[in-house]
Order: C-alpha cells, then sequence, then structure tokens
C-alpha cells in the first residue's frame, strides 16, 4: 500500500520487534535477570537513548531502566542534540555501516564545523575494513584531533601506505616566496546557512500542522552525576531559603558568595571572575513589579560586558508563572525573567540558561533547598523546569489540532474592540470580523491624527476621528479601512492609549455610550522591541514591554464585569524562542503568555504567541542588527490571508496558550537555543556581503528598470542570483544563472504575477525586458480570455431567453 501511495518504504531487517508493543511478555522476566546481575554507577558519561539526556547513577543502576529500554522510544535525535550543543562537536560511528552517521548528518550545523563519520564500511561499500578507519582518522586528524599514528597497525597494503605517510617527518623543509602584493579579499563561493541547520526548518508546514500548545511532563528529580568542586554567586532577598541553599551547594562541592544585590553587578562580577553558576532568586515586590527584570536587565548588561572564556550557567528561579497541575496561584509579571533570560544565553559568549518555576518559594525549605541546588548544579539538558512538591516537570511543547469551524463565537450586531487598530496586524484582524459579517469594529489608536472634523469630549471621553478617508492615515490604512466598510462592517477610530487608563476607561465608555455593547476584544497594541541588552536603558525597556504589560493589565480591570465573549490577547513565538536584539519584547510576551493561563476572568483569555507575519506585525519595525536576518525569514512568514485562517481556527476553539509556527516548533526552539550572536553576526556579514556583491561585467550597458512590472521582476532577480543591481537587458545566463537558479526563478515570476510561465521561457526570453513583454501578453491573454467567456455567457444567455420566449407563445 506505501508503495502504491508513492511513498518510499522497505523491511526491516530484524529478528524482534524491539521498542513494540510486542516485546511487553518478557520485560517482567528481564527486568528480574537485570537485578540479579550486579550494577554500578559509570565511570564514564553517556547519553541515554531513553531520556536523550546525559545518564544519572540512579539510572544507571535501577532495573527497571534498562527494562525500558527495550520498550520504549529511541531517543537518538535528543541525544544528538546535545552533543551537538558544542558548535565543534565531533561524532564517530564505531561499528559496522553509516546508518547512525546518516541520522546524525541530519542535525548537524551547515557551517561546517561539526563532523559526524563512519569507521567501517557499509557491507556494500567496496573498500577494505582497514582503509576505511584510517581514512576516517584522517578526517579526524585534519578537525583537529591529536592522533597516535604508531600504536596503528595493518596487514593491508594501501592500510599500511597511510599508515607510513602520516608516521613520516618532513625532510629538507624549503621557505617559498609570498607573492608582493596582497590578495584580493572578495569571495564568491556560495556558503550554506549558518543557522537553519535542521531540514525540517527548511520547509513550511502544511497549516493544520502550525498549532501548538504547552504541556509539563512529570520526570525524576535533578541529580548531578558527580560531586564537583566549583564557585557559585546567589543573587537572593530570601534570607530563609537561602541559607538552606548554601548548606545544600556546599555539601555538593560549591563556593557559595551571597549577595542581595539588585543593581550594581559590574564590580561583583569582577571580584568573583572565576564563577560556574549565577543564581537569581528574587521575591517579586509588590510595590515594583517590573523590579526583578530590572534587575537581570542589571545583571545582562555587566555579564555582556564582562570577559568570560569559561561556561557559565545561569538559573532564574521565580514563583509560578505556568499552569503546571492547575491549583497554582500564578504570577504573570514574573514571566518576564523567563522571556528576557532566554535571549541572555543567546547575546552573552559561554551563557547557558536554565530557568525553574516553583509554586511556593517560602513552602518546605529542606526539600525546595534539596531539589534546587540539585537543578543549579546539573548539566543543562532542559531549559525550562518546574517544581511542584514533591515532584519535577519539564516543560514540552506539542503540536495540537485545531480544525476549521464554521461555527465561531461572533455576532452578526456585534461589536469588537481591537487595540492597535491601525496596524497591520490590527487591520488585518478588523477585515477578518468584517468579512465574517459582525457589525461593528472600533479601532484604538496612541497616535493623535488632529483634523477639523474630530470631536474632542470633555473629560475622559477619546477623540473620534469621523472621517476615515482622510490623508492624515497612510493608503494602506485608507485602503484597508474602505475595504471594511464596503464589506458592509461599520468602522469607529477611537484615539486612546492603552497603557493610560483613564484614557482607556474613556474608549470603553464611549464605546458603551455610542453602541451598547462590547463583545470581544482583541489586544493587538505594541512597541517593536530593537538592540542589545547592553545598549538597553530601563526606561526604553519599559516603553517596549508596557503596552503590552500595563495595557492587558488595564484592559482586564476595565472588563472585568463586562460580558465579553472572549479576550485575546497578541504575542510572539519569541516568549518561546527568544531571539537577539529582543530581550525587553521577549519579557513582554511571556508575561502575556502566563496572564492568559493565569486569568481568573468570567470569559475565556487566549494568548496567541504569532510566528512572524509578512509584511505586517512588529518584526516589520525591526530595525539595524536584525533586519537582514528577518528578511532572510520573510519565506516562512505568515501572509495576511494565512493570518486570518489561523486566527479563525483558534477562535473556533478558545485554548488559552496557542503558538502558531509554520515549521517544526520543537525543532525551532532548539535551533534558538544555539543561534547566539557571534553566529547571527557571522550570517549577517554574509547577507551583507551578497547585498554588496557587484553584477558581473555585462555585455551591454546598464539600462534601469522603467516600469512597476519591471522593477518587480529585477528585484526578484536579485534575490534569487545574491546580486546589487540587475539591468533590464541583462542575460540570465551571463549573470551567473544556470537551469536549476531558473526554476526557481520562474517559480517566483508564477507566484507572484499569478501566471504559468514555461521553464524554457527563459531560454526565449533570458532578459527582464523580454520576460516583462511575455508577462503582459499573458496577462492580456488571460483578460481576453476572461472577456471572450462572459460574452460567450451572455450569448447564450440571450438564445435561452428566446427559447423560453417563443415556447411561451
Amino acid at each position: 500500500k506505501l508503495t502504491v501511495a508513492g511513498i518510499e518504504c522497505r523491511r526491516l531487517h530484524t529478528s524482534h520487534a524491539f521498542h513494540s508493543r510486542l516485546m511487553h511478555p518478557m520485560l517482567a522476566g528481564f527486568q528480574t535477570a537485570v537485578a540479579n546481575v550486579p550494577r554500578h554507577a559509570p565511570t564514564l558519561p553517556f547519553i541515554s537513548n531513553v531520556t536523550g539526556a546525559w545518564i544519572t547513577a540512579a539510572e544507571a543502576v535501577d532495573p527497571a531502566y534498562w527494562t525500558s529500554q527495550l520498550r520504549s522510544t529511541v531517543r537518538f535525535a535528543d541525544g544528538i542534540a546535545l552533543l551537538l550543543q558544542d558548535p565543534a562537536a565531533m561524532l564517530i560511528e564505531v561499528g559496522p555501516g553509516r546508518a547512525l552517521t546518516s541520522l546524525a548528518k541530519q542535525q548537524l550545523d551547515r557551517d561546517g564545523q561539526q563532523v559526524a563519520l563512519a569507521t567501517m564500511p557499509h557491507p556494500h561499500e567496496v573498500v577494505a575494513e582497514d582503509v576505511k578507519l584510517l581514512r576516517a582518522f584522517g578526517r579526524i586528524w585534519a578537525n583537529g584531533v591529536s592522533i597516535n599514528w604508531r600504536n596503528l597497525t595493518t596487514e593491508n597494503a594501501e592500510a599500511a601506505a597511510l599508515t607510513n605517510l602520516a608516521t613520516s617527518q618532513p625532510r629538507n623543509p624549503r621557505r617559498i616566496p609570498l607573492p608582493t602584493y596582497p590578495f584580493e579579499t572578495r569571495r564568491y563561493w556560495i556558503d550554506p546557512p549558518l543557522l537553519t541547520t535542521h531540514r525540517s526548518l527548511q520547509v513550511r508546514q502544511p497549516i493544520d500542522n502550525w498549532f501548538y500548545a504547552p504541556t509539563w511532563q512529570r520526570c525524576q528529580l535533578a541529580q548531578p552525576e558527580t560531586q564537583k568542586t566549583g564557585h557559585t554567586l546567589l543573587l537572593t532577598d530570601q534570607p530563609e531559603l537561602a541559607a538552606q541553599l548554601v548548606t545544600s551547594l556546599e555539601a555538593m562541592g560549591q563556593q557559595v558568595v551571597i549577595s542581595a544585590e539588585r543593581d550594581n553587578f559590574t564590580a561583583l562580577l569582577t571580584a568573583t571572575a572565576a564563577l560556574d553558576h549565577i543564581v537569581c532568586l528574587w521575591k517579586p515586590s509588590a510595590t515594583q513589579p517590573l523590579q526583578g527584570f530590572d534587575s537581570l536587565l542589571a545583571l545582562g548588561q555587566a555579564l555582556a560586558q564582562t570577559e568570560r572564556t569559561q561556561s557559565l550557567k545561569l538559573s532564574v528561579i521565580t514563583p509560578a508563572v505556568a499552569r503546571v497541575v492547575g491549583n497554582e496561584t500564578l504570577h504573570a509579571v514574573q514571566a518576564t525573567l523567563h522571556g528576557a533570560a532566554r535571549v541572555l544565553a543567546q547575546e552573552v559568549p559561554n551563557l547557558t540558561v536554565a530557568l525553574v518555576d516553583v509554586a511556593e518559594l517560602g513552602g518546605n525549605l529542606v526539600w525546595l533547598a534539596g531539589v534546587l541546588s540539585a537543578e543549579i548544579c546539573q548539566p543543562n539538558t532542559v531549559q525550562r523546569v518546574a517544581y511542584r512538591y514533591p515532584f519535577r516537570w519539564v516543560e514540552l511543547i506539542e503540536q495540537v489540532a485545531l480544525p476549521a469551524s464554521d461555527k465561531l463565537p461572533l455576532k452578526k450586531a456585534g461589536v469588537y474592540l481591537i487595540t492597535g487598530g491601525l496596524g497591520g496586524l490590527g487591520l488585518t484582524m478588523a477585515t477578518f470580523l468584517a468579512e465574517q459579517g459582525v457589525g461593528r469594529v472600533v479601532l484604538t489608536t496612541r497616535k493623535d491624527f488632529t483634523m477639523e472634523n474630530a470631536k474632542s469630549a470633555e473629560g475622559a471621553r477619546p477623540t473620534i476621528y469621523r472621517d476615515l478617508n482622510s490623508p492624515l492615515f497612510s493608503d494602506a490604512q485608507n485602503a484597508a479601512l474602505r475595504k471594511i466598510r464596503e464589506l458592509g462592517c461599520a468602522v469607529t477610530v477611537l484615539r486612546g492609549d492603552v497603557t493610560d487608563r483613564v484614557a482607556m476607561a474613556g474608549v470603553i465608555g464611549e464605546i458603551e455610550r455610542d453602541f451598547g455593547r462590547i463583545d470581544g476584544v482583541i489586544h493587538a497594541a505594541g512597541v517593536a522591541g530593537g538592540g542589545l541588552v547592553q545598549f538597553k536603558t530601563r526606561a526604553a525597556a519599559h516603553a517596549v514591554m508596557q503596552p503590552k504589560i500595563r495595557g492587558t493589565q488595564i484592559l482586564a480591570t476595565l472588563l472585568a464585569d463586562k460580558p465579553l465573549d472572549w479576550l485575546i490577547l497578541f504575542s510572539s513565538l519569541t516568549a518561546r524562542l527568544g531571539g537577539v536584539g529582543q530581550f525587553d519584547y521577549t519579557a513582554a510576551n511571556a508575561f502575556m503568555d502566563s496572564f492568559a493561563q493565569a486569568s481568573t476572568l468570567p470569559f475565556p483569555v487566549v494568548s496567541i504567541a504569532w510566528d512572524e507575519w509578512r509584511a505586517v506585525g512588529m518584526a516589520q519595525n525591526a530595525e539595524g542588527l536584525m533586519q537582514l536576518w528577518r528578511e532572510q525569514q520573510q519565506q516562512y512568514a505568515l501572509t495576511p490571508a494565512e493570518g486570518k485562517l489561523v486566527f479563525g481556527r483558534i477562535l473556533a476553539h478558545l485554548q488559552p496558550n496557542i503558538s502558531v509556527a509554520t515549521r517544526d516548533l520543537p525543532a525551532l526552539q532548539q535551533e534558538n537555543q544555539r543561534m547566539t550572536l557571534p553566529r547571527i553576526m557571522a550570517q549577517l556579514q554574509r547577507l551583507q556581503a551578497q547585498k554588496a556583491t557587484p553584477a558581473p561585467i555585462r555585455n551591454s550597458n546598464y539600462a534601469a528598470p522603467r516600469n512597476e512590472i519591471e522593477q518587480q521582476i529585477a528585484q526578484i532577480w536579485q534575490e534569487v542570483l545574491g546580486i546589487s543591481q540587475v539591468g533590464v537587458f541583462d542575460n540570465f545566463f551571463d549573470l551567473g544563472g544556470n537551469s536549476l537558479v531558473g526554476i526557481k526563478l520562474i517559480k517566483r515570476l508564477n507566484s507572484q504575477f499569478s501566471v504559468d510561465i514555461p521553464a524554457t521561457s527563459l531560454y526565449e526570453q533570458p532578459t527582464i525586458n523580454k520576460l516583462t513583454e511575455l508577462l503582459t501578453q499573458m496577462q492580456q491573454g488571460t483578460q481576453r480570455d476572461a472577456a471572450d467567456f462572459s460574452e460567450r455567457l451572455s450569448r447564450g444567455e440571450r438564445r435561452r431567453a428566446k427559447r423560453r420566449k417563443r415556447m411561451r407563445v
């Protein structure tokens, strides 16, 4: 059946169906047999295929663990991903064939620093085993590993020759002169991408696979493998828990320095230069809710400015911010520390981060200190864990099914409020609501579009913009507002800053006075973040965060007694992925996700962690450092049309937290943990070099595009060919194009202009000038065909009318 369906498959050559339910009959007997064998903790570390993490001493001596090896899924990919956290990792397969090497290579970093190789030939490979082994050793040596060649023995002639060559010493070395001029440093080699390594991240998934939700899995308590000495800096203002934690850490071989510092960390880090661990364990402040974030900002700046070559682990421990077992009291503002810390791991060299969520920091102190000290000292295998007495939980992200539905919680006469309503996302959502047939949308904006016919009411009543075709709005805004009205939906635009409680009370009061109700609210207001943590000020960070944090809190307070059908918060995937330059923006989105889980409002509250949008959204306002990177990622971004389809599905189900990702989100999370500042900078240099690469020498004079179609085609040519300037008479093949690149170009043109250009046309029309003529002819032909079809329909209808008239007579 699989073959008929076109799915490649083959029978597995094995004696038993290992890791399946068919192994059940022998598990109990196997466990008894293992229990009768002496077992000892390992002396060498290895990765467990059961957990995908480093084996612990407890697991290694547990008969149940070895029994689970027979039945459980093999977590080979997870284990390889753990090893590949080292950017210079080398993987060597010891055993016949290359099956494991082939699997591992699917996860390798494409910058070429990581290596996976087999040491023994495949059964169908025509090469002697000694030769295969020595070739592998040659690769290992070429990648910087010292080999004791003299210990190698072989009987194969070719292998012996290789061994002799490797162990021979150079004789009579000669100096040779270098050229008397410097070489040109411009490179023309086509480099593979530095950052996208998983194959799944190069594929845009179908829309059914775009939805994810967080879940928590109970797991074993953290158990450091061996007692290892080290130095820990404990930043805390909780003396009782700190005292217990120091006792536990010192028992594990740690030398602990305690500090209550919340602001000036540079001197402290200088005085404790040999640190292995930093622990942030701050109590939430009722009067200064962002105090923890501010302290982490100050710590991050100090870490970024301190040169450090050894690895350092930062453990950020907060009271509960996630719904794990269902009865926790959540502290949503503390989630800002989790979001911001993800970015520190990407911006600060040699820093790893662990996020620890604890239900009650003042609970069972002895137990809590014990599990936290173990968590602090163990190798970083997962980024976010939670402790709910007496268990440890690990956060996972799982795909969820949100099928499309015609039954949406929308009312035909409903009134819907959208904050940030004149932004790209806000207008897209307003258009969606209009397409669904709702009666009115009210859009808020914090900008002051002063105009003669605007009405300013006394007191807290907001400015109402009556002229919705004003030159003070942009062309895109006016076009969107026009389309909404044409769909039969009334539009009102109000001025109101979502961070101003008085202003928002005025907005809500105005809506209720004029329209009598509010049925649903979309909170899409936001400010784009940007800039590395070491250059941020506290005021600038707060300005980015407050529309999402204070804005959400104000809306929740003002709407608490309203009969809403739903409140939807627009968050971002940065809350899960982090992002260089997004310290404050990531923190704000993490708050939104936690707030939706913590909500006790009498209506559903949903936080949508959006992937990037194409042409709209906060990402479009990014400047400087990340702009080139975001441009490269646009091929994976959501279009406004896709965004509306996604929103409709989420609206039909109203789950508290939904992440939207067009690619495999778990793989994307793994990739983003490695997306550090040095790697991104290297990629940006490549992108900048591509943008700056001049066009090859032309056979004709440069002629600039003369109209919009030529400009669009030229832009596509520049992106596909990777050159900065293309003239309308330049030959595609003279510029370095070939048949493979041509296929990609034709696909882009067909998609852009909604035509069906044959691939062979590029050989007949290899210039932008000729392609423009072809496109114009095809578009005119399509219009003529449509007109002819319409005319034929009209003639047919007239003939049928005449026949009906004759029949009546």
